[in-house]
């Protein structure tokens, strides 16, 4: 469906993104990056939409809508650069969302002019790395070892080449099946 890309959230940079996690008023906190990206790390008290591509966004939306007052509750939402955000921050204006917030940069611009101040875990990010912290200040181990739920945030391929599903896996796990995630 086509999006008006000029309905977007306002930008803000990362020390006002800071102090508006740090109000304890209301508002809606939204990952819209994928699972795997979130289950390594996020913002506290963030939610994920459940969603596994973008078509499924605009039903999150109306649900949404029907859960908070669109006009009143700020939305706060961010990604890993910033870039996902134009698209989400526009389907959610076109839905009638009034306070809509996009992290300008994303998880990568914060880390680097906020520290880890409150963020849990690492960066997913997509090459061989696959994560990474944020900064260099110590943060919470959120990720779990997919076989026996150890705090993990190792990610690997897995070894069966039928599969290669990305899977966080503790290095014991990682030797006892060797490499796999079944």
């Amino acid at each position: 469906a086509p999006v008006d890309l000029t309905k977007r959230g306002e930008h803000v940079s990362p020390s006002t993104w800071r102090t508006m996690l740090e109000q304890k008023d209301e508002k809606i906190l939204i990952d819209v990056r994928n699972d795997y990206e979130w289950k390594v790390g996020r913002f506290e008290g963030a939610d994920l939409p459940p969603c596994e591509t973008f078509r499924e966004f605009e039903k999150y939306a109306d649900d949404l809508k029907d859960r908070v007052n669109p006009v009143k509750t700020p939305v706060m939402m961010y990604c890993t650069g910033g870039i996902r955000c134009e698209l989400y921050s526009s389907i959610l204006k076109e839905r009638g969302f009034d306070k809509v917030y996009q992290l300008d940069g994303g998880v990568i611009n914060y880390g680097l002019e906020e520290g880890s101040a409150h963020w849990q875990g690492k960066l997913f990010v997509f090459d061989d790395r696959l994560t990474v912290p944020i900064s260099e200040d110590e943060t919470p181990v959120i990720g779990t070892c997919h076989h026996c739920g150890v705090p993990n945030e190792s990610y690997y391929n897995c070894a069966n080449m039928d599969c290669n599903t990305l899977f966080l896996c503790c290095p014991d796990c990682l030797k006892e099946y060797t490499g796999c995630c079944g």
